[in-house]
């Protein structure tokens, strides 16, 4: 996910510093991939700050990773998130390392499983958060599993 998002958030714009090695991205019901020319197709066209992705980068060893740097304004910790019921894959704009109960706040009930990359955490109702997540971090993104439809925003105190 990205905490600070520039004026132009056009895959081309967003991705212009490692297109080299960017093969596509995906989100929730929308992928993009770049073509040897450089061209961009596919539905996703825009970095929307309430989204969370997956990029794809060919570095030529599977254990290779590849930083890069994004300026622009800052999202607000505000947001709010039009969550539908089952997954949905969004940013987490929240304070950083925050235990997910704390994270979750008033809405912590209607969550059921947050998954993120490698970890995972199920909400027992007798347990509460049980599994490898514990805390969520800025910057990253989480599939979440919610009961209902309902409009979401992170606790950030």
């Amino acid at each position: 996910s990205y905490p600070v998002l520039p004026l132009d958030i056009s895959v081309e714009n967003i991705f212009a510093n490692i297109e080299n090695y960017v093969v596509g991205v995906i989100t929730q019901g929308d992928a993009a991939s770049v073509l040897p020319n450089g061209l961009w197709i596919g539905s996703l066209t825009y970095i929307e700050n309430y989204r969370a992705y997956w990029v794809k980068l060919d570095l030529g060893d599977i254990y290779a990773t590849q930083e890069y740097c994004i300026t622009g304004y800052p999202i607000p910790e505000t947001l709010e998130y039009n969550l539908s019921t089952g997954a949905n894959l969004i940013s987490y704009l929240g304070q950083n390392n925050e235990y997910i109960i704390n994270a979750l706040g008033i809405y912590n009930s209607q969550f059921s499983s947050i998954i993120g990359a490698a970890s995972a955490a199920n909400n027992n109702s007798t347990l509460g958060w049980v599994g490898s997540l514990t805390n969520l971090n800025k910057g990253k993104g989480y599939w979440i599993i919610v009961n209902d439809n309902f409009t979401f925003q992170w606790a950030t105190e």
